[in-house]
């Protein structure tokens, strides 16, 4: 198993700067105040106007106009950011705003087509505080932390959803943190590397894993949301539609519902801690199954060994099948409305971390 960290996190002082405007974007896109990615990106670009050929004002463009990526696993999206820019050649002025912006997790890659992600997590807001005040969503993230932490038993009755105060609990906090993390492992794992159709999400919940990773591809593919919970239906299909994204959705069983094979994926994300040991084993059968049958599949699950007890049965045979296994540690830039929540809950998620299988499936 492989256990991919974060880099730290670049201050000003620790990098060679040559250029007063590439200090100042530094101060703009680094520090917390002032804090001004669009500044930023203005004095970085002013540095590459005076010094073609200065790299660091290559890495400050990436930095400024796709912060998310930073926030990743060895540096890989930063990477890719730099990539973006380093292939136009020597001049770092000709590198395009759209080719640095669009490694941004969420962001679609085709020209012209505008990241929906900001106005999903707006209007998500607005949903689910039109009724209740924000210190009643607070007690409920508590009471449903509690319930994964401590009454897990209850999970298999659907306990996690009952009542207003846990569902939108549910939807404004755990929504957004596992689409942020569920782009960033995608993205790592070069998950959208191939056009797939469609991407079926196992225990959909709000639709955020499918929905992250389709936003990943140029061209996102249909989503396909398996869920038993009439209310989790409900909430997905509402997900996809402010998120630009094509999708059916399905009431079932996600130990039943028939899985794809060669170019389709499958994606379980926080999922199978919620069954029980005997459906566990059976969705094991039927991922395995579906990846042999050529299906990109994609588990996602935290890394308490309390939730998935066998975790190490899963690992041996994604290994012997041809998968991988990875542990992930996240410092990730989260939303703001999930940093309120976590601060009034009493939680700390600054850092983030999860665990993953992934088959490739056929090429």
């Amino acid at each position: 198993m492989v256990e991919h960290r974060t880099v730290a996190p670049v201050v000003a002082g620790s990098i060679p700067v040559t250029h007063p405007n590439t200090a100042y974007g530094v101060r703009l896109t680094v520090r917390p105040l002032p804090f001004s990615n669009t500044l930023g990106n203005r004095s970085f670009r002013e540095a590459a106007r005076l010094d073609p050929g200065f790299a660091m004002a290559c890495w400050g463009r990436a930095k400024a106009l796709a912060p998310t990526m930073w926030n990743s696993p060895s540096g890989l999206f930063g990477y890719a950011g730099l990539k973006a820019c380093a292939t136009r050649g020597p001049d770092l002025r000709q590198c395009p705003e759209s080719e640095v912006r669009c490694q941004s997790p969420g962001a679609r890659r085709e020209s012209g087509v505008a990241d929906p992600v900001p106005g999903w997590l707006e209007a998500l807001e607005a949903r689910h505080l039109a009724d209740l005040r924000f210190a009643e969503v607070g007690r409920a993230l508590r009471a449903l932390s509690s319930t994964y932490v401590e009454r897990r038993r209850g999970l298999a009755r659907g306990a996690a959803l009952q009542g207003a105060g846990k569902r939108a609990a549910f939807a404004l906090f755990y929504g957004p943190l596992h689409f942020t993390v569920v782009a960033a492992i995608a993205r790592a794992l070069g998950a959208a590397d191939r056009e797939v159709r469609p991407i079926v999400d196992l225990g959909c919940g709000t639709g955020v894993a499918g929905a992250a990773w389709s936003l990943g591809f140029e061209r996102p593919p249909r989503v396909v949301g398996v869920d038993r919970h009439p209310w989790a239906i409900g909430e997905a299909r509402w997900t996809y539609r402010a998120l630009g994204l094509h999708a059916t959705l399905v009431r079932n069983d996600v130990t039943r519902h028939r899985l794809p094979g060669a170019g389709a994926a499958i994606v379980a994300a926080w999922c199978l801690n919620e069954l029980d040991r005997q459906a566990r084993d059976t969705m094991r059968e039927r991922l395995l199954d579906a990846a042999g049958r050529g299906a990109r599949v994609l588990v996602v699950e935290p890394v308490a060994g309390a939730t998935v007890p066998e975790w190490a049965d899963w690992v041996a045979a994604a290994e012997a099948a041809g998968g991988r296994a990875d542990r992930w540690r996240f410092e990730l830039g989260l939303p703001a409305i999930v940093r309120k929540l976590d601060r009034a809950a009493g939680l700390d998620h600054r850092v983030v971390t999860a665990r993953s299988l992934w088959w490739g499936g056929a090429a």
